[in-house]
């Protein structure tokens, strides 16, 4: 016997692996000698279909690996090749026992298996055995000798199986390794259904057409099936909507008796959640000639270096005694090792900083965890900053304490960033414990721009994110987790891997750090601050309109156009229905509506300023509770309007003035006589009433002037007259000639409903406070008007 395959004979009597040097020289094993091993192989007599595709036409050493492993258990392989091979390449598997074919055909592994079929028939080949393996160059192996697995299957007496199912689109076998018994393969269904394979565009249509479709139709004809691993890693939520990708636990299908690992779970960060550095290391107890196979990859060598990537987790908590254990174990469970647990305790009241200590104590020693303990609560950005300021690592990742992450989490992330060496911001996917449904999704920075769909759980970023952006925006009460993925993501564009990592609640515990402010507002805060689209605050005052203001809030639920869009309802302390009216509606439309009143009587003035500061919008429109809007473009017109004339400070359009008495409507003749769509506050002086405007309702302002107002506008009662001549001096005051709103008059009304004396002195003081806000040039002009129209006419007036 020649040395060398006594040498290998022996070894695999003695179940020594051979040396990967040995199949890099060419050796074989004589077929003689496979038939004196001890091996189940013998029983029966195989046919291989062994599909392969190497887009630079190679045939690599693991594949010759495993050709030779195959060759073990099988009398023939049938190498079909989805491209051209050279007389060269096809050297290193050529042999009496293969035949190749090669060419290019685009049809994946079931083309191939197609044409290994047709000329195995054609060659009289299917007749001479008695079963047929299918198999493809997406696995190393053999880790361990074949003849165990199939003397296993021979036992169990199924009519075809394969190494593992799946439970994706529906139960079937994963055709990377199947094997079928003479009944199956000699079957006209079968053949049927192998000539019929056709070219598809993507690998998930093949497996829904042809993975899938197989093990349906073959179960239908009352064949059995099975496969080598029965059993499933354990679910880390039973309600999870995705099934497990059993392929990605690469050591646990190992440890069940797997001979194959697919080389995506060497190669690719998001096929392995075991880790590539612990399979490498299993690998290498296991069959050291394979993993020095594997380690000549330069696209697998480098993972071993993955646990130099170190992490530090922010855990902001308040009041989260009762969860942040689970959490916090969660982070210790880790099987990427390099990492720190900074928890920043938003001053709790509920025992947190005494279960910590005690149940914590060794691993804060130890400087696994650094427990920072605020005396007061600061809120969630400034708890996240400090976070981010202690953290000694260059990677950071955010876990809530009341989520948990899952053990693999920071193995997946560190190979990800040994994967993408350039990339500085990773995501992935998450779950929600509730229902099990799945969020995220890959990446497309104008569908964030519409929404986050990246929970900041899932989040990692280099520390070089912050350090050249800054943390957590304080200004924000809600969302602030989009807003810094938007910061980060825009400068850096960030890598999604395709893995759940995290179980996320999504329960109103009312310890939540972020408190319970308005999301609605923080949501067009970011959309104003990233320039996302228009925003609009429509603010809706009541006093006791409980007959109106529904009218209202319905005409401005009706408004379309462009813009992101808060409707503001600012009730002074109504002791009608409006309260109730107010609440319906807030509840039905929460991510459009919110509310600011208090239920105190602030004063109209007071309430006007409320309504102006919870404004979030770039613009603010006014729309008083008696009043409503007829036009649903009114808003997107008026907005347009703003932008395409940057030079106005707020623009107005004609009203119609709806008489309750006589039910009558009418324009105003001061309106219908504007010719042009830029005033000055000489075209107020023009007209005796100084007031063009007539009713907030038909207005629009630019909201950071309206947060700007000074406090005299509001001392008295807050005009559109004083607010118009202030506003003048920051721009024109914009016109649109078409009616938009209706300006209702009845006897309830502030202004409407005042006798002659009130409305005289109303008048004067809201032309008083107007000239102290009016340029120089304004000044004596309407104090004229002032000593003309009120003073003579109040000293006329009986006391």
């Amino acid at each position: 016997m020649d040395p060398l395959e006594h040498y290998l004979w022996l070894g695999r009597k003695l179940n020594r692996s051979r040396s990967a040097k040995d199949f890099q020289n060419g050796a074989t094993i004589n077929k003689d000698i496979t038939d004196n091993i001890e091996n189940s192989s013998i029983q029966k007599r195989r046919l291989v279909i062994f599909a392969s595709y190497n887009e630079f036409g190679i045939i690599n050493p693991y594949v010759k690996y495993y050709i030779d492993g195959l060759l073990d258990v099988s009398e023939r392989i049938i190498f079909v090749a989805d491209n051209d091979i050279s007389e060269y390449e096809k050297k290193k598997i050529q042999r009496q026992s293969v035949n190749i074919i090669s060419g290019r055909h685009g049809e994946y592994d079931f083309g191939s298996y197609k044409r290994g079929y047709i000329f195995a028939k054609e060659n009289g080949f299917l007749q001479e055995v008695d079963e047929l393996i299918l198999c493809n160059d997406s696995c190393f192996g053999p880790v361990s000798n074949f003849g165990k697995m199939f003397l296993e299957m021979s036992e169990r007496g199924a009519d075809f199986w394969g190494i593992t199912g799946s439970e994706f689109f529906q139960y079937h076998l994963q055709s990377y390794f199947l094997c079928f018994s003479k009944s199956v393969f000699l079957h006209k269904t079968f053949e049927e259904f192998l000539l019929s394979v056709k070219a598809h565009k993507t690998v998930q249509d093949v497996i829904k057409n042809y993975e899938v479709r197989l093990t349906k139709l073959l179960t239908d004809l009352g064949f059995k099936v099975d496969s080598v691993i029965r059993t499933q890693p354990e679910m880390e939520n039973p309600r999870q909507r995705r099934p497990l990708s059993i392929e990605h636990y690469p050591c646990f299908l190992l440890d069940q008796g797997s001979p194959l690992i697919k080389v995506k779970a060497l190669k690719k960060a998001a096929c392995n959640l075991d880790g590539i550095d612990i399979t490498l290391e299993k690998l290498k107890s296991s069959n050291p000639s394979l993993y020095e196979f594997a380690i000549q990859d330069d696209t697998i060598n480098r993972y071993l270096s993955a646990e130099d990537a170190s992490f530090s987790l922010i855990m902001p908590t308040y009041n989260r005694a009762h969860c942040i254990e689970k959490a916090v174990n969660s982070v210790l469970l880790q099987t990427h090792r390099n990492f720190e647990l900074i928890i920043i305790d938003d001053g709790s009241v509920d025992g947190t900083e005494a279960l910590i200590s005690e149940r914590y104590g060794d691993a804060i020693k130890e400087g696994r965890i650094t427990y920072i303990r605020l005396p007061s609560s600061v809120g969630v950005c400034s708890a996240r900053n400090i976070g981010l300021m202690a953290a000694r690592f260059d990677w950071i990742a955010y876990v809530d304490s009341d989520n948990t992450i899952r053990p693999y989490f920071l193995k997946v992330f560190s190979q990800s960033i040994k994967e993408n060496p350039e990339i500085y911001t990773f995501y992935a996917e998450f779950c929600r414990r509730e229902d099990g449904k799945i969020g995220g999704g890959i990446f497309d920075y104008q569908r964030l721009r519409q929404g986050n769909f990246i929970d900041l759980g899932v989040f990692v970023h280099h520390r070089k994110c912050f350090e050249e952006m800054g943390g957590f925006d304080r200004s924000l009460k809600r969302l602030v987790d989009w807003d810094l993925i938007l910061r980060y993501t825009r400068s850096y564009p960030p890598r999604y891997i395709p893995n759940i990592l995290l179980d996320y609640s999504d329960n109103e515990d009312p310890n939540r750090i972020s408190r319970k402010e308005s999301a609605l507002k923080s949501r067009i805060q970011i959309t104003n601050k990233h320039d996302i689209n228009k925003t609009i605050s429509t603010v809706i005052l009541s006093y006791n309109q409980e007959k109106f203001v529904e009218k209202a809030i319905r005409s401005a639920l009706s408004q379309k156009g462009d813009f992101d869009h808060e409707i503001i309802l600012s009730d002074d302390g109504s002791i009608d229905g409006t309260p109730e009216i107010i609440d319906k509606y807030c509840r039905s439309h929460p991510n459009l509506i919110r509310s600011v009143g208090g239920g105190v009587n602030m004063g109209v003035s007071a309430n006007f300023r409320r309504a102006f500061e919870e404004a979030a919008g770039e613009f603010v429109a006014i729309l008083e509770g008696d009043d409503y809007w007829i036009d649903d473009q009114k808003l997107n017109a008026q907005a347009h309007f703003l932008r395409e004339n940057p030079d106005c400070s707020m623009v107005f359009s004609k009203i119609n003035v709806c008489n309750l008495k006589d039910k009558s409507f009418k324009t105003l003749e001061r309106q219908d006589s504007i010719k042009k769509n830029k005033l000055t506050g000489q075209d107020f002086l023009n007209h005796p009433t100084m007031n063009l405007i007539a009713n907030f309702s038909c207005c629009m302002f630019r909201s950071e002037l309206m947060k700007k107002l000074p406090k005299i506008l509001f001392e008295h009662r807050f005009s559109e007259i004083s607010l118009a001549f202030f506003l003048e001096k920051f721009g024109y005051i914009g016109y649109i000639d078409r009616i938009m709103s209706v300006y209702v008059q009845h006897p309830a009304g502030i202004w409407s409903g005042g006798d002659r004396d009130a409305q005289l002195r109303s008048g004067l003081m809201v032309r008083t406070v107007a000239k102290s806000v009016a340029r120089v040039e304004y000044k004596e002009p309407i104090q004229k008007i002032i000593e003309k129209d009120y003073l003579s006419k109040l000293q006329k007036v009986p006391a």
